[in-house]
């Protein structure tokens, strides 16, 4: 049988809050009866809830916001990285040494590309921007997990 609630409140017994749901559904109670859960709370749920056909709510302030992170670019990047791998090995970029001071070297070389005008690298085909920023996020990385590398 489901038990459909129509109000909820907090009582307190024993010295603990109880969450307690009023039903006027349960053959064994009246309608103003009460049923206990079985565990304690602080609390009753207060969180608002929207109005029926209402838009729905989500508490997400203040956490990050990756909706902002264009995926296109993080794509691109990723196409970077792979041509990595196949080059080298998965992974191998944490492993350089001078990695940090390497990698700005190589980030300032594809930025240089692309301000002369270069919309594809060389080698792999790929945007030099995207090589710019894998270089400065594997400094970044290096920078933050290797502190003795600089």
């Amino acid at each position: 049988m489901s038990i459909g609630f129509k109000e909820r409140y907090t009582d307190e017994f024993d010295d603990r809050k109880y969450l307690v749901y009023a039903d006027d559904r349960l053959p064994h109670t009246p309608c103003d009866a009460s049923v206990v859960c079985d565990r304690p709370i602080q609390a009753a749920d207060t969180t608002p809830r929207p109005a029926s056909g209402q838009a729905g709510l989500k508490h997400d302030q203040g956490k990050p916001r990756w909706d902002l992170l264009p995926i296109e670019i993080i794509g691109k990047i990723v196409d970077v990285m792979t041509f990595g791998a196949k080059k080298y090995d998965d992974n191998n970029w944490k492993n350089v040494d001078n990695g940090a001071e390497r990698y700005y070297a190589a980030a300032m070389r594809h930025l240089a590309a692309w301000r002369r005008g270069e919309r594809a690298d060389a080698e792999s085909g790929l945007h030099p921007l995207a090589h710019a920023l894998c270089g400065i996020m594997f400094a970044f990385w290096l920078e933050e997990h290797k502190s003795d590398e600089r």
